[in-house]
């Protein structure tokens, strides 16, 4: 989502360009500042979702969910995965950043596209899966976040339905 909004925060710069250089680019403007506003409230959604998750959880640093790259940290300490996991998320987001300097249309560099996007979706449906498996819930639900719209409802689920963590257990045991 934060790449999505710096994409966009890029984009606004260069509406008022169109406007200059194109006959009615200022027609533009509303639709981007809309899309600016939903991206922003599904932000807040996910980061206060992730909050309140990592509270239930007991997580140190809850606030961290309010934070683009200790999001991503917290996400894998509520979901007890290792911490190299941090790097391939952040290959992960290479799309993210592909897509937004048009990379993806160069023909030989699709086939990568294409590869970072699934990697994306592996990983963070994993990310997911542990977490729900933290909360108590069906690793199913994580898969669920694939689906648009559907991940709204199952990350708030994951929030704020009533669950009993799953207490950490002991490696050495």
């Amino acid at each position: 989502v934060i790449l999505s909004i710096l994409g966009s925060v890029a984009l606004l710069t260069s509406v008022p360009v169109f406007g200059q250089e194109v006959p009615g680019g200022d027609a533009l403007l509303l639709p981007f500042i809309i899309m600016m506003a939903v991206a922003a409230l599904l932000y807040a959604y996910f980061s206060f979702a992730l909050y309140t998750i990592a509270k239930k959880v007991r997580a140190q640093n809850d606030w961290w969910a309010w934070i683009p790259i200790l999001q991503i940290i917290l996400s894998l300490r509520v979901a007890k995965k290792p911490g190299w996991w941090l790097a391939p998320c952040l290959i992960a987001a290479l799309s993210q950043i592909i897509v937004s300097l048009r990379v993806a249309y160069v023909p030989s560099l699709w086939v990568l596209y294409c590869l970072l996007i699934l990697l994306n979706l592996i990983i963070w449906s994993l990310i997911w899966m542990g977490i729900a498996q933290a909360l108590g819930k069906s690793s199913w639900l994580g898969i669920l976040l694939i689906v648009p719209v559907v991940n709204l409802i199952a990350v708030g689920y994951l929030a704020w339905s009533n669950s009993t963590p799953v207490p950490a257990r002991d490696p050495l045991a």
